[in-house]
């Protein structure tokens, strides 16, 4: 990342206690959990085990057919 982009951010200094645990490993652990019998909600990888509600993409409609005039 350019100095630039980096003073552009202003990114907070606890943001380099983060680790590199990607989606992936996430999902493998997840994965392995629900093997041992756990109920696990699938949000890992952007892609919940359930639909989104009725009303929500009602509004979602709403405001794309909204911003189209």
């Amino acid at each position: 990342m350019s100095k630039a982009l980096q003073s552009e951010l202003r990114l907070a200094k606890r943001t380099a206690r983060l680790g590199t645990e990607t989606v992936f490993e996430v999902l493998v652990k997840a994965r392995a959990l629900e093997a041992t019998g756990r109920d696990i909600v699938h949000l890992e990888i952007g892609e919940p085990d359930f639909d989104t509600p009725g009303n929500i993409i009602e509004v979602a409609a709403e405001d794309m057919g909204s911003q189209s005039s």
